[in-house]
């Protein structure tokens, strides 16, 4: 697989499921403001199909500013932070439920992954534990969890999902994009 360079964008990045049929591609740009990220997956999870359209904006420090997404069958899901842990609803209504919570965890993407890693700055062999805004699929009701990220080496990581009792060691290129998830996503190139 051709690894893009570092800053190379737009990014296009691709990954399938590692058991069952779907597929997922994401366009990550870098905008005046930050980052965007746009994704379109179609899957299972927990034995219900999917098809999922999402949305994450950042500042240039990735801290989340916006998140939206849309399942096929019309639900949807809009919020907005300060990149500090405070969210608001579409209305601008805060979301006190969800102080603290510093990144969105969307269930049907790697993706995702990449805002902790690339914001977190930790050194190899630095550990952090995070309050995360989950966003499970497809019911899109978000629940707030806890999750640490471990730096094992350049571009390797330890993700474990404290809510849950799972963990995965990540692959990322020079972006801090997830290569391979192992026994959940594996990444694929896009045609071109």
């Amino acid at each position: 697989m051709r690894e893009s360079k570092a800053g190379d964008w737009p990014r296009h990045v691709r990954w399938r499921p590692a058991k069952g049929a779907g597929l997922e591609h994401v366009t990550l740009s870098e905008t005046q403001q930050g980052y965007s990220a746009h994704g379109v997956a179609v899957g299972a999870r927990g034995g219900a199909p999917y098809g999922l359209t999402w949305r994450v904006k950042t500042d240039r420090g990735w801290n989340t500013t916006a998140l939206w997404l849309m399942n096929t069958d019309g639900e949807s899901v809009a919020l907005a932070s300060d990149g500090a842990g405070n969210w608001h609803d579409a209305d601008g209504e805060p979301l006190p439920a969800f102080a603290g919570c510093l990144f969105p965890d969307i269930a049907a993407t790697p993706f995702t992954n990449t805002l902790p890693i690339r914001r977190l700055g930790l050194d190899v062999g630095e550990s952090a534990r995070i309050r995360v805004l989950y966003l499970p699929v497809p019911s899109l009701v978000p629940e707030v969890v806890e999750q640490r990220y471990t730096r094992l080496a350049p571009r390797r990581w330890l993700y474990e999902g404290l809510f849950r009792g799972f963990q995965a060691e990540l692959e990322v290129d020079a972006d801090g994009i997830v290569l391979d998830y192992p026994e959940t996503f594996l990444r694929i190139e896009p045609e071109v």
